[in-house]
């Protein structure tokens, strides 16, 4: 019986001191209920990263002049007869290629993979394989067209690491060469 008692005695002792310490405890220890609202809403989670991805790799992109890529201390040679192609004015634009419908499905098919990889290598244990796969057929198959520049544009995102890992050269990221981070 005396030790039921003790017991009783001790479990009521204990919550006390655990009452007592939750509701008298120092107010400066912790932080406080706006601080932690703070850090919740500044808390991303993969999900959050995946909707940023989606949204910026999904956006339009402008396009780029091409003359701008092209090395410009080519050599005229004036004996040779030179035809005469229409010149682009540096004001202009370059223009998308205008695909079918059925090449337009199939590119923004692609381009969907492409990004659900990408979003896919911020989990553990995913590559860059399958993202480098998809982008470069869409370079292959759907050039001077907009899925091109995206798919380029997911390219230089990769880190310099992988990119050397998996062979990718710096022409496969076109105009984004120079946003490349990594």
């Amino acid at each position: 019986m005396f030790w039921l008692k003790f017991g009783g005695v001790s479990i009521a002792v204990l919550a006390l001191v655990i009452v007592g310490i939750v509701f008298l405890g120092d107010a400066a220890d912790q932080p406080e209920v706006s601080e932690r609202q703070d850090r919740q809403e500044r808390a991303e989670t993969v999900y959050d990263r995946w909707d940023e991805d989606g949204e910026r790799l999904r956006s339009p992109v402008e396009p780029q002049d091409k003359s701008a890529e092209e090395p410009e201390d080519q050599i005229e040679q004036p004996d040779e007869p030179q035809e005469e192609t229409p010149e682009e004015s540096p004001d202009e634009p370059r223009q998308f290629r205008e695909l079918t419908t059925d090449q337009q499905y199939r590119a923004e098919q692609l381009l969907e993979q492409a990004i659900t990889s990408r979003q896919q290598t911020r989990l553990p244990g995913f590559t860059w394989r399958q993202t480098i796969d998809y982008c470069r057929q869409i370079i292959d198959q759907f050039p001077d067209t907009e899925y091109e520049l995206k798919a380029q544009r997911i390219l230089a995102e990769i880190p310099r690491r992988d990119r050397r890992r998996w062979d990718v050269a710096d022409e496969e990221l076109g105009p984004y060469l120079e946003e490349a981070e990594w």
